[in-house]
């Protein structure tokens, strides 16, 4: 599934300053094309368009969204495991995350050259829960990834009743989980993650556990960080 470039440049403008109603509605008539029969339309954008998820839902009154979210030690196991070039845009993606907003003030102005990688990206992880404590939509969802890799079927029956989506056949749904996302002909399921983490963590895990007592011990005291409700723990609207 390929990710909207519109709504990701429409992101960007926003953090900038720029006025994006208009626009965005242009783009949401050529996104939301008339599903045909029993057909629904399912947009998965960037995590960078994140900022727009209250004005999307004011946009789109019949819509909902779900977001899954990882713990702090898998999203640091997650970044270990990117090429060389992908780290290098950590910094980057700290700044455009946390434009528009007053987290890097908040934490005191953090000069990334100043910080580890690992350090980078814990903040990364703790900018996009802070841009989410402005995106409390009453239409928006939470689920954690970690309960989802515990039951997968379970939560992907609650995301579709979520969603107002058909519930997947057993056969195709069992195709999705044992296959890689990104390389669709690779196989890919719970005991190739959990060999390719231990991997890992058997590595950096010092530094790992390192980088997370510093960003509780440090960081985290500075922001307060208020997630949406959990998927299924409050009555769906």
């Amino acid at each position: 599934m390929l990710e909207p470039l519109a709504l990701r440049d429409l992101a960007d403008a926003k953090r900038q300053g720029t006025a994006t109603d208009d626009t965005l509605e242009v783009v949401l008539d050529l996104l939301l094309k008339p599903p045909r029969g029993e057909q629904a339309v399912l947009i998965k954008p960037s995590n960078l368009v994140n900022n727009l998820i209250n004005q999307l839902l004011d946009a789109c009154p019949e819509a909902r969204a779900l977001l899954m979210t990882s713990s702090l030690e898998s999203f640091l196991l997650s970044c270990l495991k990117k090429p060389a070039d992908t780290r290098g845009k950590m910094p980057w993606l700290l700044s455009m995350v946390a434009e528009g907003s007053d987290f890097l003030v908040r934490i005191g102005q953090p000069d990334p050259k100043q910080l580890d990688y690992l350090q980078v990206c814990a903040l990364v992880w703790l900018a996009h829960r802070n841009q989410l404590s402005a995106q409390c939509h009453t239409r928006l969802r939470w689920l954690r990834m970690e309960e989802f890799l515990a039951d997968q079927r379970v939560s992907i029956e609650g995301a579709a009743r979520f969603l107002h989506l058909a519930q997947p056949e057993p056969e195709h749904l069992q195709a999705c989980l044992s296959r890689n996302a990104k390389e669709p002909g690779l196989r890919y399921g719970p005991e190739q993650r959990r060999a390719e983490a231990a991997r890992v963590r058997k590595r950096y895990g010092s530094a790992i556990i390192a980088t997370i007592g510093w960003l509780d011990d440090e960081i985290r005291p500075r922001v307060t960080v208020k997630m949406p409700p959990l998927l299924g723990a409050t009555a769906e609207v």
